[in-house]
């Protein structure tokens, strides 16, 4: 798991028993080899944490491929929708027609 810098763990001062990175005095080939193991360990998780992210992204952009493409075989308006409209739309005409007599033969008006 790696560190939290933003705590002052790390570095020479703190962070783990021995204080630092390790017990490598500054300059000397001690120090230099913890100092490349310890990033090289580095280098793998943040490798290992991308690779995974790449994975979820792929992932994540398949499944919003595949739920586009079944919303877009779907209708817009559902059927019982459409049929509710159709059925307003009569019963709005047959009261007009019963209010005025005179302007049955005329279609309703839309609202849309």
């Amino acid at each position: 798991m790696p560190r939290n810098h933003y705590r002052g763990s790390g570095g020479r001062a703190g962070g783990r028993a021995g204080g630092g990175f390790g017990r490598g005095l500054p300059g000397t080939r001690q120090e230099a080899e913890e100092k490349i193991n310890y990033w090289r360990q580095e280098g793998e998780n943040h490798y290992n944490q991308m690779k995974y992210h790449e994975r979820k992204f792929k992932e994540a952009c398949e499944e919003v491929a595949k739920w586009t493409m079944q919303r877009d075989s779907l209708p817009e308006v559902s059927e019982a929708k459409a049929e509710l409209d159709k059925a307003v739309e009569k019963k709005v005409a047959e009261i007009q027609a019963r209010e005025n007599p005179g302007e049955a033969s005329q279609p309703p008006k839309s609202s849309n």
